[in-house]
This record gives structure tokens, sequence and C-alpha cells, in this order.
């Protein structure tokens, strides 16, 4: 199902501009698409941000509909091809959306979730979740909104790889299928540091030097 989304075309306007419309809540945004004009756009940040909290995220599939925009007939079916955001505050800077055809296959990246807790986590053992999206390709209405996996049977020293994820009709992971998505690990071992062993070592020396030196001017003694 798409989730609908209104969009207002805009002239392209200066930094200083473009920062009053987001203080505004307007985030500036641009359309684009095979065998279409760009188009120039604000989109309401509240709209946005309750289409991007849904279920799908930022996979969702959207029915855009732009007002003032003559070169752009009806409403145009997009997803959501780039979000700029500002390093600092998080912030949403700008938004790329791409035209796409509902019979043509797309290319995009998936969020890995994890659940349960493992029976290597409960022994002492510790979770690595290393890769959290893998990238794929399908149809649109293909697209799922996330993998899962289930860790509970992990055990340590035991890895899920991108060819264990969960088989989807219609659905290709471009991934490396050896790459490791999660894995259990032993615990890291506590050693003391070689710095303290130095010090000890040191400390006897200096302890035994004084013996040495007497009994050295006692010989010498006995000798004169």
């Amino acid at each position: 199902m798409e989730v609908k989304l209104k969009a207002v075309s805009r002239i392209p306007g200066t930094r200083g501009e473009l920062n009053v419309d987001r203080t505004n809540g307007k985030i500036p945004a641009t359309f684009y698409g095979k065998m279409v004009d760009p188009v120039s756009m604000f989109v309401e940040l509240p709209d946005f941000l309750s289409v991007i909290h849904g279920d799908a995220g930022t996979n969702v599939i959207l029915e855009l509909e732009i007002k003032d925009a003559p070169q752009v007939k009806g409403k145009q079916t997009v997803i959501i091809k780039d979000m700029q955001r500002d390093p600092i505050k998080g912030d949403i800077l700008h938004i790329d959306f791409m035209k796409i055809s509902m019979a043509e296959e797309i290319q995009a990246t998936i969020p890995v979730v994890i659940s349960g807790e493992s029976t290597g986590v409960k022994l002492g053992g510790v979770l690595q979740h290393t890769i959290r999206e893998v990238n794929i390709k399908c149809l649109p209405g293909n697209m799922p909104d996330q993998f899962e996996l289930d860790v509970t049977e992990l055990d340590i020293g035991d890895n899920i790889h991108v060819s264990d994820l969960p088989q989807m009709e219609g659905v290709e992971v471009l991934d490396d299928q050896e790459e490791i998505l999660v894995s259990v690990v032993p615990p890291t071992k506590v050693e003391e540091p070689v710095v303290a062993e130095e010090e000890e070592l040191e400390e006897e020396e200096a302890a035994a030097e004084p013996e040495v030196i007497g009994e050295k001017k006692e010989e010498e003694a006995e000798q004169e």
C-alpha cells in the first residue's frame, strides 16, 4: 500500500533562505526520475516524519502529489532515494524522491534487526551485531520492511551469515553471502598489566642490591 505525501514546488533559493524555510518546518526536496524533469519542492516536516516513522521506515513507497508543478502530471509513485541530515544536530536538511515503476526492479538498503537472548550471552559471551543493513534488489511491491534474525540458539563461537537471512520470494540479496551479520564471541580476559610485573621485579632487584655491595666490602676488608 502506498502512503500519500503532498509537496509544493519551489524556486531554488539561497542557503540563508533555505535555513529560514527549515526553521518554519519546510524541508527542501527534489523529485526526479526517468523521462521526467526534476522538480524543486518543499515537504512539510511533520508530514514527512509521520511517513518515515511508519512500519516501512525510509523504504516506504509513496504516492507523491506536487502542487504548482505543471511539468508533473498527476500523482507520482516514488521512493526516498536520499536524505541529508545535519551531522551534529541530526536535523533533516534535504530529501531526494525518485520516481519508480511498480513493474521495474529497484535496489534498496534494508535494516537487519535481532530478537531474543542468545544461549552464548547467558553463558558470558558477547553478542556482536556486525552488519545492520543489507542491499537488495526486487520489485517495489516485494520490498521487505526489515530482516529479523532470532539469536536465541546462538552459542559462543556461533555466527549468522548473509546466506542465513530468511528467503523472501522475489527478493535478491546483493551482499557477499559469507559476510557475518551476527556472532557470539568469548568474554574478554582481563590480564594483569605487564608494567606492574616489571615494577615488582625492579623493586626486588633494588632491595637485593645493598646486600651485594656489603658483601663485596667485607671481602675487600678481609683481603687487606
